[in-house]
Formats: C-alpha cells, structure tokens, sequence
C-alpha cells in the first residue's frame, strides 16, 4: 500500500494523477524502499537533476506538503518521497526555517 499525501488547496491535481498513474503502471510486486520508488518512478537511470527527494525527516515532509509538493508513503518504511522537487530543495536546510543565522554561530 502507497498513500500519497498532498494539500488540495496547494498542490496542482494534474500532478496528483501523473503520479497515481505512474505508481499504478509500475510492474513489480513489492517494492521496499523508498529510494526502489523513486527509481521506478523516475523511468530514467540517469539524470542530471532529480524530480525527487527521499527524506525520513517530518519536518521536512510537512514544510513541503504546505509548500504544494505531493509525498509518496510506503507502508513499513520511514522514508518517504518528495516530488516535484527542484535544486533550491536540495540547498534548503530544515534548521535554517526554525533558526536566525545569529543564533547558529
């Protein structure tokens, strides 16, 4: 079982359902972890900058839920996936939302 979580007044549902179909057309029985999805989901082996982010932080998972970005559960794994990400996501540290550069140092 897959839940995917997305906050309808935030996310775009065209996004929604390309996900949903893709989850729905992957061919394997079992897949176990969350970095096995985001393969799958990906459909390419390499790319230069990934679609998706594999985070076990809820911080994180909430902070991009009311930022519209839709997250893929696995049932029986802590991580999950993020998606649609983009390179700003990657350069964002969690700590730098809940403290001042001032406090840091």
């Amino acid at each position: 079982m897959t839940p995917i979580l997305s906050a309808r007044m935030f996310s775009n549902q065209s996004i929604n359902q390309s996900i949903k179909e893709k989850i729905i057309a992957i061919d394997k029985t079992i897949v176990q972890s969350a970095a096995a999805l985001q393969m799958l989901l990906n459909g390419r082996k390499r790319s230069l900058l990934s679609t998706m982010m594999v985070t076990e932080r809820t911080d994180r998972i909430v902070y991009n839920l009311a930022g519209g970005k839709v997250v893929i559960l696995i049932d029986g794994n802590p991580s999950s996936v993020i998606t649609p990400i983009v390179f700003f996501d990657f350069m964002t540290s969690m700590e730098d939302n809940y403290r001042s550069y001032f406090r840091n140092r």
